[in-house]
């Protein structure tokens, strides 16, 4: 299933609203122990960019804090 068959879902079920809202979301992936040039390729490989769904942005952060169960990215 791709993302507009997801869409056609929705809407299909009579929730076009909310189907135009879910094309409109972003996401975000946590990183960590890869290189930028692993990230890059990986990135690139996403069916979701290589078909030009969706148009990523890398941001590199520097956590200071972070829950427990997240501790390992400090």
């Amino acid at each position: 299933m791709t993302v507009w068959d997801g869409r056609e879902r929705f809407t299909r079920l009579g929730h076009a609203e909310q189907a135009d809202e879910l094309a409109m979301l972003g996401g975000a992936v946590l990183a960590h122990n890869t290189s930028p040039e692993d990230l890059h390729k990986r990135v690139d490989e996403d069916p979701f960019v290589a078909q030009d769904v969706v148009t990523p942005e890398i941001i590199e952060i520097a956590p200071g804090v972070a829950d427990d169960r997240l501790s390992f990215l400090l």
